[in-house]
């Protein structure tokens, strides 16, 4: 089962915390396709893997952005961790049926307060994707 924990002692940028969860998107994506080629079926939303919505606190002063096998054990995800889920799933989709997961979209931030972002992702033809809405909050 391949998962990668991503941690930082302190809080990124809005550039480092873009490239941090694209890497986990390329890693989520990379999980789901080592768990389809298993013959095993990956969740295909967080909330169907009855995971919780927990937003980050603003004054988190740590990063951690948990992936694939580790993120569904932990049973809570932030934005990011959502964003980088549903973005790794529309690549490992892409890449299966033939098309290029890199140019899929995007995981997209938009700041809602000094420091803190909200994670979306925004796909090739400009529509944004933002599970956090639909899932359950814990």
């Amino acid at each position: 089962m391949f998962a990668i924990r991503i941690t930082a002692s302190a809080t990124p940028g809005a550039p480092e915390l873009a490239a941090v969860l694209d890497a986990a998107a390329w890693a989520n994506a990379r999980w789901i396709a080592d768990e389809r080629d298993a013959g095993r079926d990956p969740p295909c939303c967080l909330d169907c893997a009855d995971v919780l919505y927990r937003p980050d606190t603003p004054s988190a002063s740590r990063l951690s952005i948990a992936t694939g096998a580790d993120l569904i054990a932990r049973r809570r995800a932030s934005c990011g961790e959502v964003a980088a889920y549903v973005l790794g799933m529309r690549r490992a989709n892409a890449a299966r049926d033939g098309g290029d997961p890199r140019g899929v979209g995007y995981v997209e931030l938009a700041r809602t307060a000094p420091d803190v972002y909200h994670a979306i992702v925004r796909l090739a033809d400009g529509s944004i994707l933002d599970d956090t809405k639909e899932m359950r909050h814990g």
